[in-house]
């Protein structure tokens, strides 16, 4: 718990940092697997500000500071620059200062320098680390607006900041190979994928989520654009393909053209251009290939008597 609280304080001075003054907190839940923070924002947080927050996460654990605190009296404390404190919460006198990075009675001495701005500075009385490190990592899981001008994140350090990480890395991965796939097979390990980004265990970061999901997405319309074009290429080689399989041909015929893949579009294609390139010919055309089988079977109304063409398909 103590991991966590000490990364709320830090959570608040990041968003202060990113996004500016008017970043106020109204509320906050400190648990063994995860921090909640609720703070003031009539919008939601963007992406690129949670990367920012996360990344002033990341170089305040690095920096590897000590946490200080003190009681102090509540007017010389209030006089700290950049001290954070909750909007309509009333402290005790003498009140327990907690910062991270620089120590309080620095604070007090310089009570008008930026040190209070640069350093989480908070009133708080409860349980904190030693030093930043032992917080590890630090993830972003969801962001969400709980009332109206108030946004909420859930986040985790330590351990589960780390398997959360991981599963972003493996994603990275598994998406990269995606981009190796064509047609129906990356079809489906793209549907695959945005579940996993969905409803992935351990869940993963906000930021790798919305950034892939859109990734994700715009790979999906790319195999949508592809799968157009080849069927509209497919369209012109069944036109071609039935124009030479009906040459010179007059008897009834079976023919096959496993060029068009057993696409049924090409398939109705090509037998129309049969039908208008030798309207007296009977013909069964097949098609077998990576869109399965596909036959079709016409018989011009003066053959009706001798050839059924529902039978030629059963057959």
């Amino acid at each position: 718990i103590a991991k966590h609280h000490t990364g709320t304080h830090v959570l608040n001075h990041a968003l202060r940092a990113v996004i500016g003054e008017g970043v106020d907190q109204k509320g906050s839940l400190v648990e063994p697997n995860r921090l909640r923070f609720d703070f003031s924002l009539n919008r939601p947080v963007e992406v690129a500000e949670m990367e920012k927050v996360e990344a002033i996460m990341r170089q305040q654990i690095a920096a590897k500071y000590p946490v200080f605190s003190k009681t102090v009296p509540l007017a010389q404390a209030k006089e700290i620059t950049g001290l954070r404190a909750v909007f309509g919460e009333v402290y005790p006198d003498p009140v327990r200062v907690v910062s991270v990075g620089t120590a309080v009675e620095e604070l007090i001495e310089k009570k008008e320098g930026k040190a209070g701005m640069e350093y989480s500075v908070e009133f708080c009385g409860g349980t904190h680390i030693e030093n930043s490190q032992e917080i590890q990592d630090f993830v972003i899981l969801s962001e969400e607006g709980i009332s109206k001008g108030v946004r909420r994140l859930v986040c985790v350090t330590g351990a589960l900041a780390i398997e959360s990480l991981g599963a972003a890395e493996d994603l990275h991965h598994r998406v990269q190979r995606a981009k190796d796939l064509k047609g129906k097979e990356l079809d489906a390990e793209l549907s695959a994928l945005l579940n996993t980004v969905l409803n992935a265990n351990p869940p993963l970061p906000l930021t790798t989520k919305r950034n892939w999901m859109k990734h994700i997405e715009d790979l999906k319309l790319e195999v949508v654009k592809q799968e157009k074009e080849k069927s509209k290429a497919l369209l012109e080689v069944a036109k071609t393909a039935g124009k030479a399989l009906c040459a010179g041909v007059t008897a009834p015929t079976v023919f096959v053209a496993n060029e068009l893949e057993g696409d049924s579009k090409a398939v109705d294609q090509c037998a129309k251009t049969i039908s208008e390139t030798v309207p007296s010919l009977a013909f069964l055309l097949l098609s077998s290939g990576s869109n399965g089988v596909c036959a079709v079977a016409s018989v011009p109304d003066a053959l009706t008597a001798k050839l059924d063409a529902k039978a030629w398909l059963s057959a």
